[in-house]
């Protein structure tokens, strides 16, 4: 005989934490790096996560927030994980965040985050028949995909990180200071 709940798809019931999620509103993440766009992709990963984990129902006015989360994209970096001495085969994108929940009536910093990830991809190869051009711009959107991916991992440690953090209490009304929560 076979007893428990069996597989499960996604975050387990059990993860979820009690009561109404936090209402929170989120404010498009600076882009202190070079690539266009990164800004609105990971903020759109952040708000789907955050809602697709139950962590926070986001609210578009920020006067029906209790919470509103800032941040930044912080750096982005392309180092070569193999290569030969004329070429790069393999890279890494490595991408990090910090990001920052407030309180909406007080101001007060209630928990902040850094948040890093990677995701490598191969370069130097093409399509059949493109040429160097056409090279070029299969190499990029390699480069794009694993920028996609990094994005979506930092939105989903990020999820859980609030969970955690909701779990134990941070955003209470008998939170401790932010030195506690800060990691």
């Amino acid at each position: 005989m076979v007893e428990g709940p069996g597989p499960f798809l996604g975050r387990p019931a059990a993860v979820r934490p009690e009561g109404p999620p936090l209402r929170l509103a989120i404010h498009t993440l600076d882009n202190r790096t070079f690539e266009s766009n990164l800004e609105l992709k990971y903020t759109d990963y952040l708000k789907k996560e955050l809602q697709a984990s139950g962590a926070a129902k986001i609210v578009q006015d920020e006067r029906e927030a209790d919470f509103i989360l800032t941040g930044a994209i912080e750096s982005v970096s392309l180092p070569s994980l193999t290569f030969t001495p004329d070429q790069t085969r393999e890279s890494r994108v490595t991408v990090s965040v910090k990001v920052q929940v407030k309180d909406r009536e007080t101001g007060t910093i209630r928990w902040t985050q850094t948040l890093q990830s990677s995701a490598d991809f191969f370069v130097g190869a093409a399509p059949q028949g493109g040429g160097a051009a056409s090279g070029l711009q299969f190499n990029r959107v390699l480069q794009d995909r694993a920028l996609e991916q990094a994005g979506q991992l930092i939105a989903e440690d990020l999820s859980d990180r609030l969970l955690l953090a909701r779990e134990q209490g941070v955003f209470s009304s008998s939170a401790p200071g932010p030195a506690a929560r800060a990691s």
